[in-house]
């Protein structure tokens, strides 16, 4: 099996996925193994889809978000996507009172303190939180799902 380990360390297998893809894309003569390989691929990939791409909610019953932090490379504000509406969308909803905190990614100092004490990884980032800065929700990527989804809870923040 091939295997895949990050900052040298042989001692730790920390990429478990590659293992299970590159082993389970490997062709075979034999008809039911690969039929198992492949769905073993299969639902990897789905796995990994479901799991790192959708936008999670931690939402408690009577939890109300009242302040929204983005952390995005703000240089996109005036693209045509995802990313740009994201912005837009947020920044519009400050003038309507709602509290809002942006992190620029290219402020290194500033994101890699925002990536480690708000846990992110992916860019967009869009973070719903309390009074007591404790997640209500995470909206992750710039699908038209998330902007959407965006859209709505901005709009209900600014309803109050």
């Amino acid at each position: 099996m091939e295997r895949a380990y990050l900052k040298g360390s042989r001692d730790r297998p920390t990429a478990v996925c590659y293992d299970v893809a590159v082993k389970s894309m490997r062709l075979d003569d034999n008809a039911g193994g690969m039929t198992r390989r492949l769905f073993v691929t299969l639902a990897l990939f789905s796995a990994i889809a479901a799991v790192g791409c959708k936008s999670r909610s931690t939402e408690a019953a009577g939890v109300k978000a009242t302040k929204v932090l983005v952390a995005v490379d703000f240089s996109k504000a005036d693209e045509q996507s995802g990313t740009g509406e994201m912005i837009r969308a947020v920044r519009a909803a400050a003038t309507k009172g709602v509290r809002t905190r942006e992190i620029d990614t290219r402020d290194k100092d500033r994101w890699e303190v925002a990536s480690h004490r708000y846990k992110i990884v992916v860019q967009p980032t869009v973070i719903l939180l309390d009074d007591a800065d404790k997640e209500v929700r995470r909206l992750e990527d710039e699908s038209k799902a998330t902007v959407a989804a965006l859209n709505a809870d901005l709009q209900s923040m600014t309803k109050r």
